[in-house]
């Protein structure tokens, strides 16, 4: 018997739901039959795109990855500091938009399944790299306009505007106070630029 064709719509369903609950309910918070349920989608159907929760969530890691790649390449400003903000203005307005607000897919992950090894700890260490590589581009761009310091490499820099970010995004589930958080990415900014 021949394999159903598989639908890009329908994995795309899939993935962006897997974003939503996998943020919002953890890994082991989410059951494939609440995947299902909500995606209106067959059990013997999912099969045809994944081959197990695991899978599902490793490709749902890496569509989420994909789209904060492409935040980042599409952030507006005149400077790459102004780009930042833009990015994160962005990203907290989505996260604003949440019918109940969660915290960024990756870290959420990444402190769930901690040292796991297999392929979900493969995608969200891939997703990571992946991430942080954009915004080295971007603060090695401010550095050769002199705009941050460079006492320090952009290596370094992105990881306390990221550590900032996530901290600041934690801060806001509980307060949810967004001018907080972008008053906070600021500051971070403003420490970086002085030598």
């Amino acid at each position: 018997m021949a394999r159903p064709r598989r639908s890009e719509a329908t994995r795309e369903t899939l993935l962006a739901l897997g974003v939503k609950l996998f943020a919002s309910q953890g890994y082991h918070g989410t059951g494939l039959k609440q995947i299902l349920d909500e995606a209106g989608v067959p059990k013997g159907s999912f099969y045809n795109y994944f081959s197990s929760k695991e899978n599902f969530c490793a490709e749902t890691v890496s569509y989420y990855s994909e789209f904060l790649q492409h935040r980042i390449v599409q952030a507006e400003g005149d400077t790459p500091v102004a780009k930042l903000l833009d990015i994160h203005r962005g990203l907290l307005t989505l996260l604003q938009q949440q019918d109940t607000p969660s915290g960024c897919l990756l870290g959420s992950l990444a402190s769930e399944t901690g040292a796991a090894q297999g392929q979900l700890q493969t995608a969200i260490c891939e997703g990571f790299t992946a991430w942080i590589a954009r915004y080295v581009t971007l603060f090695e761009q401010a550095q050769a306009q002199g705009l941050l310091r460079d006492d320090l490499s952009a290596v370094d820099l992105t990881h306390i505007y990221i550590n900032q970010w996530h901290g600041a995004i934690e801060q806001y589930l509980l307060d949810r106070d967004g001018a907080r958080v972008m008053t906070s990415m600021e500051q971070v900014l403003t420490i970086l630029m002085r030598a």
